[in-house]
């Protein structure tokens, strides 16, 4: 899966995950957010076509979430996620 967990700080760890969500607008503190784009959900056996919802992580952040399972490669460079990373997790 190559998930990625150096450069975090400590104290990230000492959270506990209450739940998960696929849908930023929902999220509530302690929940864990999956940002899942369309393939993901075809996968998964949605129909229908689906926001792609790395777009969504800073709303995640925003309505509580403490982490976000995302695609590396949609993330990578985004200046907002590395703004989010920097507030939210890794650390110096």
């Amino acid at each position: 899966m190559g998930a990625k967990t150096d450069g975090l700080r400590a104290e990230f760890f000492d959270k506990e995950i209450i739940d998960f969500s696929i849908d930023s607008r929902t999220v509530r503190e302690g929940e864990l957010f999956f940002a899942l784009s369309q393939p993901d959900y075809e996968r998964a056996g949605f129909n229908g076509t689906f926001a792609d919802a790395h777009n969504f992580i800073a709303q995640a952040f925003a309505g509580g979430a403490i982490a976000a399972v995302a695609r590396r490669e949609r993330v990578a460079g985004d200046k907002e996620m590395q703004a989010l990373g920097a507030s939210n997790g890794p650390g110096p």
